[in-house]
């Protein structure tokens, strides 16, 4: 069952993707506290935040900046996806939480600027582990969590084409999930031009979400010469993209996307299911 969808779209946040320009964006689908001042804009607007799939991303320049959601409701299990942007010149960022009724910290993920740098994941009683990661490049966080004391974790971004994997067990058992947390939530990490912006939430209390189609910039479920039109269209005339034009997933859409997708299409990985 889905907890919630929280898409960094246009108008709210959560869905709508394709309305007109004259919508701001929003942070107004989040229901909870937020910390510190995100900023909810398109790459269109005088903000310039990046966004991996429809017309909005969240940016958070400094620590103690986030946005929240209280709809999960001391659930057990509890999985979610979401996409960062690692824009840190050095130091670190704690990049999501979920709390439970008394904002115990059941689940942190944490992002170490390096070179490579790195994506921590902990829960309490146990070992963090952790997977490589590029700084200034979009990454898709999976994570799956139990009250059991176990996390596993799934991570993609950088244009990469298989999976980095984490997984936790013998963690402190009977734990819920009330609140999630995502942003710039806390630590000493020096912001660079786009510091921390996260895109495309999902929570769901259980099967897997699975990642966005990388280059579907028409959003239309396969890769193809149409996409290519839409991101020309984006770079050439600011008319954002429905989907998720930024196949090399460096923050930026130009003419490297759209080579991107003509090679994925011309070598049969066209189809949304292909993987890459």
């Amino acid at each position: 069952m889905k907890i919630k969808n929280l898409a960094l779209a246009t108008a709210a946040l959560l869905g709508l993707v394709g309305a007109p320009a004259t919508f701001a964006c929003s942070i107004a689908a989040w229901n909870g506290t937020v910390g510190g001042t995100p900023v909810a804009g398109r790459p269109t607007d005088a903000t310039s935040v990046p966004r991996y799939s429809g017309q909005c991303g969240l940016r958070a320049a400094a620590s103690g900046s986030f946005v929240a959601d209280n709809t999960p409701t001391a659930e057990p299990a509890f999985r979610a996806r979401f996409y960062v942007y690692t824009g840190l010149t050095s130091g670190s960022a704690v990049v999501y939480r979920a709390l439970n009724a008394s904002n115990a910290e059941q689940i942190s993920v944490t992002y170490n600027q390096g070179s490579p740098g790195t994506f921590s994941f902990a829960i309490p009683g146990a070992t963090a582990q952790t997977v490589p990661a590029n700084t200034n490049a979009w990454y898709s966080i999976e994570l799956n969590w139990a009250n059991t004391g176990t996390l596993s974790a799934t991570v993609r971004g950088a244009a990469g084409t298989a999976d980095a994997t984490a997984s936790i067990t013998g963690g402190t058992a009977g734990g819920a999930i009330d609140t999630a947390q995502l942003g710039w939530i806390s630590g000493t990490g020096v912001a660079g031009a786009r510091a921390i912006v996260a895109d495309a939430y999902e929570s769901r209390r259980s099967t897997a979400i699975g990642r966005l189609c990388r280059g579907d910039a028409n959003n239309d479920g396969t890769r193809n010469s149409g996409d290519g039109i839409s991101i020309r269209n984006e770079f050439l005339s600011a008319t954002l993209a429905a989907g998720q034009p930024d196949a090399n997933e460096d923050g930026s859409v130009n003419s490297g996307d759209g080579i991107i997708v003509r090679n994925l299409f011309l070598g049969g990985q066209g189809a949304c299911t292909s993987g890459v």
